[in-house]
């Protein structure tokens, strides 16, 4: 498998983009691509010249691999990644519109409460949105079906005894149909009211706080690991950077403060040998905790990692399993006497979204393996590599007991949203997080300067085909 991938690297990246670049005339030639005029295409020239400087920017980092050169390289890496974001508001959004995503709209405007009314009121408030008994206002989210549905799954009469006045419909200061968000948890949008606070220039305020943070996680992930300057380490970056994934949704959501905390719940699990620590996990549980306040995703690994650190005491001391358990306990504790229950959150979501399910055809699964597309090769090859080498290796492969539960945790939500397309935008979330392991999988793999030079080229490429075919 090392062999084959050293070997037909570069040569299965050109297959890849002939094939998506076939794939996307097809669907022109065939009328599935064309969705009728496009309003922007004057942008489309500055977009390509956008596109090509990004890539460049990229490709530079490489060849000044000097260690002193560290501060240049950062300044590449952002000028590549700012200006790839903007081919795509260019060229498909430039007034911020964000069709297509209610999520973004919708996370705005609570940012937006956040930043008049406070966080303690929205956190507080924050179930009493997504009330499905809620009588004295309309909920658009919540129709009759789903109502119904409601009563048949959760009895209210019990709920009641459990939930306090959580759920009673009450006077509140805001428009209770803008009720989209809290079918998630707040972290994002409370994060999102706090930058507005600070910049109350509008959407674009938004839009660039979300740049902002993935560029944040780009920067972490290049300065944790710059020493090594080999062309994996390169490589790896580029996959990670230049995957489409990272530019087509750059709208106000949850993924990118929960890539951010994800990626921090790892690093500070590896960043000491956890044999008889507790102050990293601490704070590892902390920021995991975190992630799950703001993608309930997060607890497939959140729970996975718990029981990892409590098999391995016998070889770690019970420390590490203490300190990650009660870091994850202190953010349950500090947002339960906030006034937010986040199991009320997850049953309305749970049922709303069956109710979504049941009025969609099916997906197919040729359907799913076409979402993957906006992830890229690179980065799907990398991670079919990553699991190949942590069964082949297992024995030696380092923090296993991290890779494993992170692994696991992200299956388990594959198979948990097959329903409604697994193969989605919202497993980026898990890409920077599996950074170190990816990087401990392909170093002893000698890759060429054709070999690392070939990524930002096919994501740049691959991007090109999905924005202007």
């Amino acid at each position: 498998m090392k062999e084959f991938i050293r070997k037909y690297w570069f040569y299965i990246n050109i297959i890849f983009i002939a094939a998506a670049a076939g794939f996307q005339v097809y669907k022109i030639i065939s009328g599935k691509g064309i969705s009728g005029p496009d309003p922007v295409q004057s942008y489309t020239l500055i977009s390509v010249i956008f596109l090509i400087a990004g890539t460049a920017s990229l490709t530079a980092m490489y060849y000044i691999r000097d260690r002193k050169n560290i501060i240049l390289q950062l300044l590449l890496l952002i000028t590549a990644y700012t200006l790839l974001c903007f081919v795509y508001i260019l060229e498909k959004d430039p007034g911020l519109r964000w069709e297509g995503s209610d999520v973004a709209w919708y996370n705005y405007e609570a940012g937006e409460e956040v930043a008049k009314l406070g966080t303690g009121y929205v956190i507080s408030t924050w179930n009493t949105r997504a009330n499905p008994f809620d009588t004295l206002y309309y909920s658009e989210a919540f129709t009759p079906e789903s109502k119904e549905m409601f009563n048949k799954e959760i009895f209210k009469d019990w709920m009641n005894k459990i939930t306090g006045d959580r759920w009673d419909s009450k006077e509140l200061q805001v428009d209770k149909k803008n009720n989209r968000p809290y079918m998630h948890p707040p972290v994002s949008p409370v994060l999102i009211g706090w930058w507005l606070k600070i910049f109350p220039f509008g959407r674009y305020s938004a839009e660039i706080f979300m740049i902002l943070i993935n560029l944040c996680v780009f920067i972490l992930l290049f300065l944790k690991y710059y020493r090594e300057r080999t062309n994996s380490f390169y490589l790896l970056l580029f996959i990670v950077i230049a995957t489409p994934v990272t530019v087509l949704f750059i709208n106000p959501s949850a993924e990118h403060p929960t890539m951010m905390l994800a990626m921090l719940t790892v690093m500070l699990l590896i960043y000491k040998d956890l044999n008889n620590s507790f102050l990293y996990p601490l704070l590892s549980g902390i920021t995991a905790g975190l992630a799950f306040y703001s993608k309930f995703m997060m607890a497939f690994y959140a729970g996975f990692q718990i029981i990892a650190l409590l098999v391995m005491y016998r070889k770690l001391t019970l420390k590490p399993f203490l300190g990650f358990t009660l870091g994850f306990l202190i953010v349950f504790s500090a947002f339960t006497l906030s006034g937010y229950y986040f199991w009320l959150t997850f049953l309305t979501g749970k049922v709303y979204a069956q109710v979504y399910i049941n009025s969609i055809p099916p997906i197919t699964f040729t359907e799913q393996i076409q979402k993957l597309l906006y992830f890229g090769l690179p980065l799907i090859l990398t991670v079919l590599y990553l699991v190949y080498k942590i069964f082949a290796d297992f024995k030696s492969f380092e923090h296993k007991y991290i890779v494993i539960p992170f692994m696991l945790g992200a299956a388990v939500y594959v198979l948990s949203t097959w329903e409604v397309g697994a193969f989605n935008r919202y497993l980026f979330v898990y890409a920077p997080a599996l950074f170190p392991f990816m990087f401990t999988a392909i170093k002893d793999i000698e890759f060429s300067k054709r070999d690392v030079l070939i990524v930002p080229v096919t994501g740049a490429l691959l991007l090109a085909t999905i924005l202007y075919l």
